[in-house]
């Protein structure tokens, strides 16, 4: 449970922490787009600032909620074997990305030239966005008791999860993670579809997790 989300989670959090790094680089050194044409975050407007607050913010809410909400249901999975599974999946996301290289082919001119933009930025952003909302997920798990309130939020998770999905096979096609994805073939696409939708369904239909059935199983009389 814990390798293939983890592995998941780390890339695509990689992936957009470099191109959210790229265009606070644009915004804060006045940069034009032009300076990333070359790249996969090439923008074909001269509204930097459009650029980064749509898409940075919708991408850090897509992959912060689907941390908390992956770390709320391996709580929920887990049990008893949290203690076990949280080093594990935490091991996960810091391993996930060694080996790897960013695939956003920055240009000289880009932040991967520079420390502040290039490697100081990113790490934040992942942590941020990735470490601490997958930490927080299994602490406030149990908010997800309502069930409206459950259901709205696990079915907007999901919703922005399928959205990062053709970001995700781009992520995963560089370094060691090249060999995990055939970008494009469909069982690439649905397999990967699977290791960001567990998470959400299965909130969504086993929300109690195995300490709640195994309480009511010891309070159900013989």
């Amino acid at each position: 449970m814990a390798l293939p989300s983890g592995i998941a989670i780390a890339r695509l959090g990689q992936f957009w922490a470099d191109g959210s790094a790229a265009y606070l680089w644009m915004y804060a050194t006045g940069a034009g787009p032009q300076s990333l044409r070359h790249t996969v975050w090439g923008i074909g407007t001269a509204d930097v600032g459009t650029a980064l607050v749509l898409w940075s913010c919708l991408n850090a809410i897509t992959v912060a909620g689907w941390a908390w909400v992956s770390g709320a249901a391996a709580r929920s999975m887990a049990g008893g074997a949290m203690l076990r599974v949280a080093p594990a999946f935490l091991a996960v996301l810091v391993l996930g990305t060694v080996g790897t290289v960013s695939v956003g082919g920055f240009s000289r001119l880009a932040p991967s030239a520079t420390v502040v933009y290039g490697a100081v930025v990113p790490v934040v952003l992942r942590v941020c966005f990735v470490a601490l909302p997958l930490l927080a997920g299994p602490i406030h798990g149990e908010g997800l008791r309502l069930r409206r309130t459950r259901v709205v939020m696990v079915v907007a998770v999901g919703l922005l999860a399928l959205r990062g999905l053709p970001s995700l096979e781009v992520a995963l096609h560089s370094g060691w993670t090249s060999a995990l994805v055939e970008r494009g073939h469909w069982a690439t696409r649905l397999g990967l579809a699977a290791i960001m939708m567990w998470p959400p369904v299965y909130l969504l239909f086993r929300p109690g997790g195995s300490r709640r059935y195994s309480r009511a199983s010891i309070e159900e009389p013989s």
